[in-house]
Order: C-alpha cells, then structure tokens, then sequence
C-alpha cells in the first residue's frame, strides 16, 4: 500500500511492534490528514500499531498520533 505522493513537509509513519512499517510524506496538509485518519481507522483493530503526523516544517508543534 503506498503512501507517497511526492515529498513534503508532512510525514506519516505507522510502526507495528516497535518498529516503523509504513513512511509517507505529502506536501498539502489536507492530503496528510485524510492519510493519516484513513491510516488509523485501518490499523485501530490491530494491537500494537501506532500511526503518527508530524509536520517536519514545525517541530516544536506536537505530533498527531492515533
């Protein structure tokens, strides 16, 4: 399942078990949300997955995480 659509400012990664399983980055903020609410209603029956948000242009703003 891809999830790029070019590189941007916006990073998703979900880690399964600790480690990262899936990266995306997106340019529109809009784009990035969608990804990542559709990313955790996909992974929220499976125990251990955690799915997170950042914009990499902001670091001092706090992550979505799900």
């Amino acid at each position: 399942m891809p999830f790029m659509d070019g590189a941007g400012r916006y990073r998703l990664t979900l880690s399964a078990e600790v480690e990262p399983a899936v990266h995306g980055w997106w340019a529109k903020a809009s784009t990035a949300r969608r990804k990542f609410a559709d990313m955790v209603r996909q992974q929220s029956r499976r125990g251990g997955a955690r799915v997170r948000l950042v914009d990499t242009v902001w670091p001092s703003s706090p992550p979505c995480q799900g």
